[in-house]
């Protein structure tokens, strides 16, 4: 077979430092094997490229020092970078594979158009691809993205002070469906010893991997919850292999390749998972049997990125790398619409927490206008991109954010003078007010925008590109994000899309109302608005906390109760809710079913760290033994 030289590159730039670290074994199984290869990217690679600095140019120039002529790149990112300007004019063909997609499909969108191929992890995640770019689709299954992670490992003689424990991302906004599973976790019985925890980095991805092995070393049992799009083999399997751990897990669709359940670990169901950690709480020889086989396992390559490459391009050499290299990247775009692709995918990338990102999104931008000046959706992203420099930049002056925030205003005016019927313009401007506590115009947009999202008006949607609340609030970018992988068919928008969107903005917009009726001591009027957008959305479980706060002000006590069970219904973890609902059920008297629920949040407070600053007032509530009526608002301060 013959050699192949692989361009291997990471756009991230922030959050993930690294998805690799290559050590010289498994270099030398990828050259056996007839695969020569360089690494590019921020950091911890053979070619040190900085995306909103060096151009695709410049990548051309390390390459030639080196002389390194790719047959293909692979660009791996988690969702959250920018690649290099200019890399849609390679020779080479290039593949995307985007761990995060489901969280990230909007930015890759963008990015898919500016490459050929898209590597997903799983059969089960092609179809929502190909409605979201209309690419076809290569399938890898990828455990781990490195082959080198010496922060995890066995910690001779540690003391197991954790009965069980889970490790990994748990905000309830980001990821619903595995809300439940930890809430079932948070409330094991009592006499388990549960640990539920981020694994956010200090900074430092080492103090991330190793504070995140000395949990594994001190867990009889790690649990793994995984996505339930992307039900993979995963980095979380790999790590607690390695750490010597024993592995309780979710069933994967890919687990018959990788795991074999006796083993190397087990599996649980929604339905047995308290029956599994129990036996596997009183069967410790069983435990430490497999955990013993499962590092093994690991230790022999079981999870390496190499051999997952290898595998990958066995199967792309199937092909003339001729036909795989897309003739229309990015070519179906004019001038001014590529340098708003740009500024929209650096504005996406996560990469405006850094001053330089916002400028470079915005001078994109600046440039398509000054190519098409009167371009709705350039006007509408331009505008956007100002007001995030207004409300995020950390460097600007006080004159510099103000004149942003004009030049933001008057961009979406001028939307509205070219295209009246235009809804993201008043949409945006509609935001800005909102932010700024202008009620007065809060109340004006709302009323055009409802009557034009709710008339028979014929609505106009400039773009699919920048909507600058989606920016901010977690639930509504989830919900932007999905709109992108549901609603696409072959990378373009159907008529659900739109349908969505009007949802979208009319939620917004109750929710926005309902916050300025507050703010006048409208509660009644609060309520209808928190009704509406409950009707958008019924799965926003702090719309109806919301609605049950205000309810709470109007003394509708039962209904306040009812709204935040429904809360807690939709997020067990919602603690706000839990607290307002034990409160509402001493206020009618039910201090028994008060004092029941004060424990559970008080158990799962302390087993979820990142939950700890609510746990004083279910404690106080168990001291206490209950309160009086008057006390029925006392979690405010914490909303």
């Amino acid at each position: 077979m013959p050699a192949l030289s692989v361009l291997l590159g990471k756009t991230d730039e922030i959050g993930q430092s690294s998805f690799w670290s290559f050590g010289e074994v498994e270099r030398r199984h990828l050259e056996e094997k007839g695969v020569r290869f360089l690494t590019f990217g921020a950091q911890d690679t053979d070619l040190e490229i900085h995306s909103l600095e060096n151009d695709f140019h410049f990548l051309e120039t390390q390459l030639s020092t080196r002389q390194f002529k790719p047959d293909l790149a692979l660009i791996i990112t988690g969702g959250y970078g920018f690649l290099p300007e200019g890399i849609e004019n390679a020779s080479f063909p290039i593949f995307l594979l985007n761990i995060e997609w489901f969280l990230t499909s909007q930015h890759f969108y963008y990015q898919s158009q500016r490459t050929d191929q898209l590597l997903a992890v799983l059969e089960t995640t092609k179809p929502y691809f190909k409605r979201m770019t209309g690419k076809a689709t290569y399938v890898t299954s990828l455990p781990l993205l490195g082959d080198q992670f010496n922060q995890f490992y066995p910690i001779p003689d540690v003391e197991k002070i954790y009965d069980v424990s889970y490790v990994g991302t748990c905000n309830p906004l980001i990821h619903p469906e595995r809300t439940k599973f930890l809430a079932q976790l948070a409330t094991l019985p009592e006499k388990y010893k549960v640990l539920i925890s981020q694994n956010l980095s200090k900074g430092s991805p080492d103090f991330h991997f190793e504070s995140t092995n000395r949990v594994n070393n001190q867990s009889k049992i790690c649990v793994n919850s995984s996505h339930p799009l992307v039900k993979a083999v995963g980095t979380r399997i790999a790590h607690t292999f390695f750490s010597g751990a024993f592995l309780l897990s979710d069933h994967l669709v890919d687990e018959k390749a990788f795991l074999k359940p006796g083993v190397h670990c087990d599996f649980y169901t929604d339905e047995n998972l308290s029956e599994q950690i129990e036996y596997y709480l009183e069967q410790p020889d069983e435990r430490e049997a497999m955990a013993k086989n499962g590092l093994q396992y690991a230790r022999e390559g079981a999870f390496s990125f190499s051999s997952i490459l290898i595998r990958f391009l066995d199967e792309v050499r199937k092909t003339p790398f001729e036909k795989l290299r897309s003739k229309g990247r990015f070519k179906n775009l004019s001038k001014a619409e590529q340098s708003m692709a740009l500024g929209i995918e650096v504005l996406l990338s996560g990469l405006v927490s850094q001053e330089k990102g916002l400028k470079k999104g915005i001078d994109y931008l600046e440039q398509a206008f000054q190519l098409e000046p009167n371009n709705e959706a350039i006007l509408n992203n331009l505008g956007a991109a100002y007001v995030f420099y207004f409300l995020t930049s950390r460097n600007a002056s006080v004159t510099e954010r103000e004149r942003a925030h004009e030049r933001g205003l008057e961009l979406f005016q001028r939307v509205r003078e070219l295209n009246p019927s235009d809804v993201f313009s008043r949409f945006n401007a509609a935001y800005l007010h909102y932010r700024n506590k202008d009620w007065k115009e809060i109340h004006k947009q709302f009323m055009e925008l409802t009557e034009l999202l709710e008339g028979d008006t014929k609505v106009s949607f400039s773009h699919i590109g920048l909507v600058v609340p989606g920016f901010f609030d977690i639930f509504s970018k989830r919900k932007w994000q999905e709109l992108f992988f549901e609603r696409f068919e072959d990378g373009k928008p159907t008529p659900k899309f739109y349908d969505g969107v009007r949802e979208y903005m009319l939620w917004h917009l109750n929710t926005w109302m309902a916050e300025f009726h507050v703010e006048c001591f409208r509660f009644a009027a609060a309520i209808e608005h928190y009704r509406n957008a409950a009707l958008r959305f019924k799965d926003a479980d702090q719309t109806f906390e919301l609605l049950g706060w205000c309810l709470v002000k109007m003394k509708q006590f039962e209904e306040a109760r009812d709204a935040f069970r429904h809360s807690l219904e939709l997020n067990p973890l919602n603690v706000r809710s839990a607290g307002y609902l034990c409160d509402m059920l001493i206020a009618l008297g039910d201090r028994k079913s008060a004092l029941e629920l004060a424990k559970k949040y008080a158990l799962i407070c302390q087993r979820i760290s990142i939950f700890n600053f609510a746990v004083t007032h279910f404690l106080r509530i168990q001291e206490e033994g209950g309160t009086s009526e008057g006390n029925a608002t006392s979690l405010s301060a914490i909303h």
